[in-house]
């Protein structure tokens, strides 16, 4: 299971005697046992593009996976920090999917790899702020793998494999060292809900920077007017113009706090399980003291990263039979699909209108009889779970004084969820139903 070398697929032995006869030397060579090699080998590769550590500012790092061997093996991927160093919270993409809440210092639990399978991560790091004594010096760090497998008899292996070793110098702090921290609440939303962010953006090199904040939006959401403030005060209008935002000159050991909010757009916009991801881009222009020229580069934030959940729910009616008469009676087939990740709460406010009446004792819901629970005039079927189906069966009856040929309608749904102590009100009509009257006349 190392991760170095390539893996050798089978183990060969070969016995020979030597021996002497008189005057001479002969060796004699046994067959060759061949013993296949069962078992999981798990290679790890790191890379990073950065080229230096700097104080405060994430650098990120991509791992790659792979089992070149012939058996499955549960893996456990762990990061080995350096003195000095920090995981970002908030940063694994684990195959192009982000885990928030995932640490690498308590692991990640990949499940079981199979034979041929890889796996890509990527996370950022981060050197610590006031990590100057390490200024000219390199900072190292490498992956560390928990290996385990049963083998054939039932026996339970275990093994750590090891990435290969980076390192990076860590940049001198003569000149100006800018940095950015972004963070967001709360880290789940559902559409009509407020992100509220916070950027501090601060100094921590030697010489003073102007600082200008060029892109701070998510993309697709919708920015709240009136709602950014920098150090406490409010900048008034719409969304900043495309030449950005100036923060001004911030001096070393000195930062400044930006913080906005957003609104997550409606349900026909957005998709539950949808992560709306944002990472703050700026520019900070100062002099550097090797060239004596002023330099202008650009510079990041961490990545935030929010999940939406909410439930999604659709409803179909039938109505049968779809010729009747007066003081007929009609089956109603009422279904509710939840395509959601969020449990609700479904009712309806009135099932029936106009010249149809509900026949109350004929409710069932999912094929159990059912009582028709009322609650603020409103009739409650029960709770749908993401991915749930839900079938209400009730009958109507038609009065007896109906004087129209044609009786057309649709229900409209109601529910709502629970989200941070927040109860959302959603609401969803199904598609129309038709009902011919035949009277005595006719």
């Amino acid at each position: 299971m190392s991760s170095e070398g390539d893996k050798p697929s089978r183990l060969e032995n070969t016995s020979h005697i030597l021996y002497d006869s008189g005057s001479s030397s002969y060796t004699t060579y046994s067959n060759t046992v061949r013993i296949p090699i069962v078992g999981p080998y798990i290679e790890l590769e790191k890379k990073t593009d950065a080229c230096e550590a700097v104080p405060g500012k994430p650098i990120q790092y991509r791992v790659i996976l792979r089992n070149k061997g012939n058996y499955a093996a549960k893996v456990v991927l762990y990061d080995e920090l350096p003195n000095g160093m920090a995981f970002v919270p908030g940063s694994i993409v684990k195959d192009g999917v982000p885990l928030p809440g995932v640490d690498l210092d308590e692991g990640l639990k990949l499940g079981a790899v199979d034979p041929g399978e890889k796996v890509k991560v990527a996370f950022q790091l981060v050197l610590k702020l006031g990590s100057e004594e390490y200024c000219g010096k390199k900072v190292c760090n490498r992956m560390k793998a928990s290996v385990s497998f049963y083998s054939s008899n039932g026996r339970k292996v275990k093994e750590n494999v090891f990435s290969n070793t980076i390192c990076l110098p860590v940049a001198k702090a003569d000149k100006a060292v800018p940095f950015a921290k972004l963070t967001v609440d709360p880290a789940k939303a559902a559409p009509g809900d407020r992100l509220s962010y916070k950027l501090i953006v601060g100094n921590q090199g030697h010489a003073a920077a102007m600082v200008t904040l060029l892109s701070f939006l998510p993309k697709g959401l919708l920015y709240a007017p009136n709602s950014l403030t920098i150090n406490g005060k409010w900048i008034s209008g719409g969304v900043p113009g495309n030449a950005g935002i100036p923060l001004g000159l911030i001096e070393p050991g000195e930062s400044v706090t930006v913080a906005w909010e957003v609104v997550v757009p409606g349900v026909t916009i957005v998709s539950p399980g949808q992560w709306i991801d944002n990472r703050a881009i700026l520019r900070a222009s100062y002099r550097d003291p090797g060239c004596d020229e002023r330099v202008s580069e650009e510079f990041h934030s961490n990545k935030t990263v929010v999940e939406l959940c909410f439930p999604v729910i659709t409803a179909k009616l039938k109505a049968k039979p779809e010729v009747s008469f007066p003081d007929g009676r009609v089956n109603f087939t009422l279904q509710l699909a939840n395509a959601g990740n969020r449990a609700a709460i479904c009712g309806s406010d009135k099932l029936l209108r106009g010249p149809i009446c509900l026949v109350p004792e004929s409710m069932t819901v999912d094929g159990e009889g059912k009582q028709v629970t009322i609650s603020d005039n409103r009739i409650v079927f029960g709770e749908l779970a993401p991915s749930g189906v839900m079938r209400i069966l009730f009958q109507g009856i038609i009065s007896p004084l109906v004087t129209t040929r044609t009786l057309r309608g649709h229900i409209d749904v109601q529910y709502e969820y629970l989200l941070h102590d927040q109860v959302h009100k959603e609401a969803v009509s199904t598609n129309p139903y038709t009902i011919a009257i035949m009277h005595d006349d006719e």
